[in-house]
């Protein structure tokens, strides 16, 4: 009993010395006096009534702060402004939890609080799109600042966080969608699939479940089937996408400058090992047991070109990226037992190749990575592909011009296939992961080779939710363009 006791003591007091911090160490805030950009030579301008900043360098949750302005329309024309945060700066990592609320009783008017939005460069960011005021008017506003308490979530990842901002007003623009919502007002979902066991070309936005990084349901999944009109400019190349994560997160395959461009590098090894089970890791380790090859201590060939390219983007285009979708590297067991010494079968041929079944559950921790990917083989599946089959017809397959993007290459997928094995010494035993074929005789085509052949690579990165379209129309020529 006296040693449960003590536990219980101990464990009590990091509880306390963890809330001692997270009341003790955010940063201040400011919400200065701002300008309006373009609206002051309209005759409409924005009038700061306490003309103060909010500072604190005490915010704590359950911390709150007002700021009151109108605005006062003295030209002679109606006009629509949009109620800014100029050089916003937040780096607050909890969700829910930092928000504002604007409210007015004769111009703009929210009735709940919401997030503001996440910002680690200094930019502007809307709040309000086109409020109409009429001449004459002035509409008075109150901002409402709060940093809400919990009781049950650990608030202690904002210590260090940075909030800050000027407030103003510029002449009104159209609100932006994001690019998970413009893909939804271009393509109406056409709901699940029944069945996958042959090519499926029609041009569609389909449903399925997706999986977060617990491994439980975490939103419907919409991805694309046929050759829609799914581009993207992104990083100065262009993407296909390949669908809306269930977290609302965009997943993007690269497709180069639109021609016969679509990967990166050259023709290369998905691993220059081959023998043992363990190879077809996107990273791996090598071991007697399932376990011990998702150590995960060594980067496979394929992984370390696309870390390579990674780490070649800009910090801005960094920026954009989801860091929490998972790409997974499924390495369960579907036919067969586990053995360096006997031939079986991943979870993902018995899925595609046998039951013609394709999943996006990731269930084992060790098999999710982050950042950045390749495409699986059962994204392929879901998006037309059929194991054994060519599919000429499929966005994955085609560049602008109608042909292949990869040329005359196959391309790995991160999707282990099986293990082959005969003797210990032979050179017929080898793992094996799913690739896709170029042009030639198999376009398209969903098959499998050993990882130590040449194929090339395709990355695959997922965009925020919060990814604004400002402009184009998904076309090859006319990608979507986007912003934070």
């Amino acid at each position: 009993m006296k040693r449960k006791l003590v536990i219980i003591m101990i464990s009590v007091t990091i509880l306390l010395l963890t809330i001692g911090l997270t009341y003790s160490y955010f940063r201040a805030m400011i919400i200065g006096e701002g300008t309006p950009i373009s609206a002051q030579a309209k005759g409409v301008r924005v009038i700061f009534t306490d003309n103060e900043e909010i500072t604190d360098p005490d915010i704590i949750p359950g911390w709150k702060q007002t700021k009151r302005f109108s605005v006062k329309n003295e030209g002679t024309d109606d006009f629509e402004y949009n109620i800014v945060l100029k050089d916003l700066v937040n780096t607050f990592i909890t969700e829910g939890f930092l928000q504002y609320k604007i409210t007015s009783t004769n111009g703009y008017n929210m009735t709940e609080y919401v997030d503001i939005p996440k910002s680690e460069e200094a930019k502007d960011e809307i709040l309000a799109y086109s409020v109409l005021i009429e001449p004459n008017t002035t509409q008075e506003y109150t901002l409402e600042l709060v940093y809400h308490n919990s009781e049950t979530v650990d608030q202690s990842e904002d210590i260090g966080s940075i909030l800050s901002g000027k407030l103003g007003i510029t002449e009104g623009t159209e609100k932006l969608e994001t690019l998970a919502d413009t893909i939804k007002t271009a393509y109406s979902s056409s709901g699940t699939r029944s069945s996958f066991d042959s090519v499926y070309d029609v041009t569609a936005l389909h449903e399925a479940t997706d999986y977060n990084e617990s491994g439980s349901f975490s939103g419907t999944s919409y991805y694309f089937t046929g050759n829609p009109n799914n581009w993207v400019s992104f990083a100065g190349k262009k993407w296909r996408i390949i669908r809306i994560n269930g977290n609302g997160s965009v997943r993007l395959l690269y497709a180069g400058s639109g021609g016969e461009d679509g990967y990166i590098g050259s023709e290369q090894t998905y691993n220059n090992s081959y023998n043992h089970p363990g190879y077809v890791g996107w990273k791996y380790s090598t071991g007697s047991s399932l376990d011990a090859i998702r150590g995960n201590a060594n980067k496979s060939n394929a992984y370390t070109t696309v870390e390579n390219w990674y780490n070649a983007l800009s910090s801005t285009d960094k920026n954009y990226i989801d860091g929490n979708a998972i790409y997974c590297n499924v390495r369960n067991i579907g036919s067969g037992s586990f053995s360096t010494s006997r031939t079986f079968y991943y979870a993902g041929y018995t899925r595609l190749a046998s039951n013609k079944t394709p999943t996006l559950e990731c269930s084992n921790e060790a098999d999710r990575f982050y950042n950045f990917g390749l495409m699986t083989a059962d994204e392929v599946s879901y998006a037309g592909g059929v194991y054994g089959s060519n599919n000429s017809g499929a966005y994955y397959y085609l560049n602008a011009s109608g042909g292949s993007s990869t040329g005359g290459n196959w391309w790995w997928t991160m999707s282990p296939s099986y293990f082959n094995w005969l003797s210990s010494s032979s050179s017929s035993t080898y793992a094996s992961v799913f690739v896709v074929g170029g042009s030639g005789s198999f376009p398209g085509r969903l098959s499998y080779d050993r990882v130590n052949y040449t194929r090339v690579v395709r990355p695959v990165v997922s965009l925020k939710s919060s990814v604004l379209v400002t402009g184009g129309t998904g076309t090859a020529s006319d990608p979507y363009k986007l912003t934070l």
